[in-house]
């Protein structure tokens, strides 16, 4: 089962032009839960207007709904970008 993937089409890696995501080195170090809490909060990167939400409860069903109702509601309602 694949664990990680980033999506490469979305806004943060097209528009913005970032090669990657921050990496669980860097998250760890901006968070005090990292690794410590079952659902750590998520961890802004304001440099990059990145919020990264991590955790063991991430689901791959959780990012796909995401990505379908990004689709199919473009524009109508605000639906958090999934960027990997």
């Amino acid at each position: 089962m694949q664990t990680e993937m980033d999506f490469l089409n979305s806004s943060f890696f097209t528009k913005a032009g970032h090669k990657s995501l921050p990496t669980a080195a860097e998250v760890d170090s901006l968070s005090e839960q990292f690794n410590k809490h079952p659902q750590p909060a998520p961890v802004k990167f304001e440099h990059l207007n990145l919020l990264v939400k991590f955790e063991l409860s991430v689901v791959v069903e959780e990012v796909l709904t995401l990505c379908m109702l990004q689709m199919s509601f473009t524009e109508k309602i605000p639906v958090p970008e999934v960027y990997g």
